[in-house]
Order: C-alpha cells, then sequence, then structure tokens
C-alpha cells in the first residue's frame, strides 16, 4: 500500500504548528551537587536562579549505578530545607525521583497547587 505524499506534509505541518502554539512550561529544576564527602546534597529550584526549599518527601528516591550498571544502595537523610543522599560506593551515574505536585495558574494570578 502506497502512502499519500500530500497527507504526510499536511499532518507533519499541523504538528509543527501544534507544537508552536503550545504554551511555555516554567519548571524548577532537581539536581544533586556533590560534597566533599562523597555524598550529595539535593537542589531544587529553577526560577531565576533560586534555590528553594522543599519537604524531603517530595524526593521520593535516588538510585545509583555504578560504572558496569550495576545498582548501588543510597541512604537518603532528611536535612534542613531539603535531602542527602550517600551512595554506598563511588557512583557513575545518579537519577533522583521528585514529585513536587501539580500547579496551575489563572489568567495572571498567583500559582496554586492542584488538583
Amino acid at each position: 500500500m502506497k502512502s499519500n505524499p500530500c497527507f504526510a506534509s499536511v499532518a507533519t505541518a499541523a504538528f509543527v504548528v501544534l507544537l508552536a502554539c503550545a504554551p511555555l512550561a516554567q519548571a524548577h529544576n532537581v539536581w544533586l551537587e556533590p560534597d566533599a564527602d562523597g555524598a550529595y546534597t539535593v537542589q531544587f529550584g529553577g526560577h531565576e536562579g533560586q534555590l528553594e526549599n522543599f519537604a524531603a518527601g517530595k524526593l521520593k528516591s535516588v538510585e545509583a549505578y555504578d560504572a558496569r550498571g550495576r545498582r548501588i544502595d543510597v541512604a537518603v537523610q532528611p536535612v534542613p530545607g531539603g535531602a542527602r543522599a550517600t551512595p554506598a560506593r563511588k557512583a557513575a551515574l545518579l537519577a533522583a525521583h521528585f514529585d513536587n505536585g501539580f500547579f496551575s495558574r489563572v489568567g495572571g494570578g498567583r500559582w496554586s497547587k492542584s488538583p
């Protein structure tokens, strides 16, 4: 069965228009900042370069892997303003699952956590 090149062009153009019209996402960033003890401070922020404190419960997990892809145990401790992650040994890769929830804003009003 032959595909219609005209349909493919129209579909591609429609997709590009949808992407161009999509609202910009305003999001925060989460990253792991290494310290001198081999642990990592979990940092949260993003708007205007400002760091923000967060409840440690928003950090759902931290996973670590060595250079061969083997999982490494990670201890996560709540600390004032956030959390600290300590891998059992040197990690080549760390990944954090952080759930800050959903926020919405109507018009130019304040952001509110919802639903």
